[in-house]
């Protein structure tokens, strides 16, 4: 790793340039491919996405969320729901 401020190279890990002392930027872990069905949506998603995902209104999945219909967590007040989850759901994989 190169520090920005000095240009000294620092050994992998390190949090501090050797050189001048300056804090080094945290690297940021690359992430795995999503499969082909996740392509561009987040882990967890929101209800207004998941109502508009199955084409239905947002009244009618909360009733399908407190029936326990579809598969979701409550964290606090708010629903959140698995995308993998989801798309297992929808598939018939998970019951």
């Amino acid at each position: 790793m190169q520090c920005p401020k000095c240009q000294a190279e620092a050994p992998e890990g390190s949090r501090f340039c050797p050189a001048c002392g300056k804090r080094l930027p945290i690297p940021k872990p690359e992430l795995k491919p999503e499969q082909d069905y996740l392509r561009g949506l987040p882990p967890v998603l929101e209800p207004k996405d998941v109502a508009k995902l199955l084409n239905i209104g947002l009244n009618r999945l909360y009733e399908h969320l407190q029936q326990g219909d579809i598969p979701a967590r409550r964290i606090g007040r708010r629903w959140r729901i698995s995308t993998k989850r989801l798309f297992e759901w929808l598939d018939g994989v998970a019951g």
